[in-house]
């Protein structure tokens, strides 16, 4: 059943409507309906493969419940950001959980009154990291859960015009290059190349807000 009143008691702008954006390479299409049902199509092009469900919104996240040809269901969660939707992550009807957004550093203490100095906390590759961005150029990337041991990476960083670029080695001696660009609420990881030289890049997935239709109320079907 629809979610009635998806939108109920929001006082911010409605969200329902037409997005589109590129998703693991494919043109998607979610369509959000004032009556709290959804359909995402993840290939534009092939209006035959769809998911269909229910939507609602908790602040600016949205969480949606859809079900797949064969009736299966999965979890959607989505944020709202600057108009737009970006896909976060999917739980699959298996449960195995795909995250589209790129793993974000909460900043947790200003070390500067402008820039990216900092004390930064988020989790990468299933470990959570504290990771200080000093004043003098040097980064330090610690265990959050073990502040007190031995860092995993020091270097060097500079400021980027997406906003900061790092070079870091191991006690061993092994140099990564990492990118952080900046977010709303700290630093959004951008890219890492490894010790052994593998890439690793982390897009966001950001549906646009399509404008609407002449008519009132027009939706896709």
């Amino acid at each position: 059943m629809p979610v009635r009143g998806a939108e109920d008691n929001v006082k911010s702008p409605p969200i329902a409507g037409t997005y589109v954006g590129v998703v693991e390479g494919d043109m998607a299409t979610a369509i959000l309906k004032v009556d709290g049902s959804m359909v995402v199509r993840p290939n534009i092009k092939n209006r035959n493969l769809s998911l269909r469900g229910t939507w609602k919104r908790e602040g600016n996240n949205i969480i949606a419940k859809l079900k797949d040809t064969g009736g299966e269901e999965g979890t959607v969660f989505l944020r709202v950001d600057k108009g737009d939707l970006l896909l976060l992550k999917v739980i699959e009807p298996d449960g195995e959980v795909k995250q589209f957004s790129p793993p974000l550093f909460k900043r947790t203490k200003r070390l500067a009154d402008k820039g990216p100095p900092g004390v930064y906390i988020g989790k990468f590759d299933g470990e959570q990291l504290q990771v200080e961005v000093k004043p003098t150029g040097d980064i330090v990337v610690l265990s959050a859960e073990d502040l007190n041991g031995d860092a995993i990476y020091t270097g060097k960083w500079k400021a980027t015009d997406f906003g900061l670029s790092a070079r870091v080695k191991t006690e061993d001696g092994e140099e990564a290059h990492v990118e952080f660009a900046v977010a709303d609420k700290g630093l959004s990881l951008r890219k890492v190349i490894n010790p052994n030289g593998e890439e690793e890049t982390f897009d966001e997935a950001r549906l646009k807000r399509q404008k609407r239709s002449s008519g009132k109320n027009k939706t896709d079907k």
